[in-house]
């Protein structure tokens, strides 16, 4: 992976015989039990459960950009947008218990969260400079080379469970019912 890992396998198979008795849904269905899934995935994803836990901003901005106004502004835009992150998703766990249902906002919620994670762990590293770039070697901490591999792979996670740009599709589809 690009971050160094290997996470990831392939299983393929090929001329395989399933009894009736273990087909999940109607058969030829597996589409919609597939897309059922993928919103289990997705709300994951955008509870945090599998993204990297970046460094936290304001010690990054600390230590590497006291005096960056652009810096300093960076931060206060992203924790604001997490903390309005944070009090949506509240809101919405709110209403599911109260009676609502789950409905593809999860789509909204995995893209919001995986952009935010992005963003935030592309300040970081760019806050650092040079040191965010460090691969291996002498000149960096363990704390700089973690941030690199952790930037590195939140571009999966831009990706994981549907690109951005699906869940985009998926909202405007399932969300705010524009035609297909």
């Amino acid at each position: 992976m690009i971050n160094g890992g290997s996470e990831f396998c392939e299983v393929f198979f090929t001329d395989v015989l399933v009894p009736k008795a273990d087909l999940v849904g109607r058969e030829n269905d597996g589409w919609s039990v597939a897309k059922r899934l993928l919103q289990f995935e997705r709300d994951s994803v955008s509870q945090g459960e599998f993204l990297p836990k970046g460094g936290a901003l304001p010690d990054v901005l600390k230590r590497y950009a006291p005096d960056d106004a652009a810096a300093r502004d960076t931060v206060v835009r992203l924790e604001m947008d997490r903390a309005a992150f944070a009090l949506t998703r509240r809101r919405a766990v709110q209403e599911r218990k109260g009676g609502g249902t789950g409905t593809f906002v999860t789509s909204a919620f995995k893209m919001l969260s995986s952009e935010l994670e992005s963003r935030k762990l592309e300040a970081i590293v760019s806050m650092m400079g040079a040191q965010g770039l460090g691969w291996t070697g002498d000149g960096f901490d363990a704390e700089e080379l973690a941030s690199t591999r952790k930037w590195l792979l939140s571009k999966g996670f831009l990706i994981a469970g549907g690109s951005s740009e699906v869940q985009r599709n998926v909202i405007a589809k399932r969300v705010l019912g524009l035609p297909d």
